[in-house]
């Protein structure tokens, strides 16, 4: 048994083999195996939630108020804490009703203890935050085409001689 080298360049090529479409000259579908490339990239780093992909935030939530905007691309929360006097607090996640229930008035403050994953857009602090405090957000990011100026980021894990992949609108992000 043998041992073969899978390159950028031979995976198209075995993508068009296997797709029976190569030799025909079937430009549509030969310009879509990038794509299909990178879907594939992009369900594998959903699946394995690498940690290279995981996203620390901090200072995103202001004191006073208990619903706060995710970041843009949020997939799933991996941590939520504040720090008080140089002391990092982990928040525990908790569902919606039981933070309104815990924490019924939202206009009363104090040192949060819970979260939620309330909607695709929002978290839930209870209680209401007050001031001074920092905070820290871990979180999985949804994969997402490269934006402007941002690398491509499988191109590490693809390894030299693999093209970067474009971007949704079809450039091509630098590495």
């Amino acid at each position: 048994m043998t041992a073969t080298t899978l390159t950028y360049a031979s995976l198209v090529e075995d993508l068009e083999r296997y797709t029976d479409r190569g030799s025909s000259g079937d430009t549509t579908v030969i310009a879509q195996i990038p794509r299909l490339i990178n879907t594939a990239e992009r369900a594998i780093v959903t699946d394995l939630k690498l940690q290279g992909y995981q996203r620390v935030l901090t200072d995103l939530m202001a004191s006073g108020t208990s619903v706060y905007a995710k970041p843009d691309r949020w997939k799933e929360t991996i941590s939520v804490s504040l720090v008080d006097d140089a002391t990092r607090r982990q928040l525990f996640a908790r569902s919606y009703e039981y933070i309104r229930s815990y924490w019924p008035n939202e206009s009363e403050t104090g040192r949060p203890l819970f979260y939620a994953d309330y909607s695709a857009t929002h978290w839930l602090l209870g209680p209401t935050r007050d001031a001074g405090l920092s905070d820290g957000n871990h979180h999985l990011p949804a994969p997402g085409a490269a934006l402007d100026g941002e690398p491509d980021q499988l191109a590490d894990r693809r390894g030299p001689g693999h093209a970067a992949l474009p971007r949704a609108d079809g450039a091509v992000p630098r590495r």
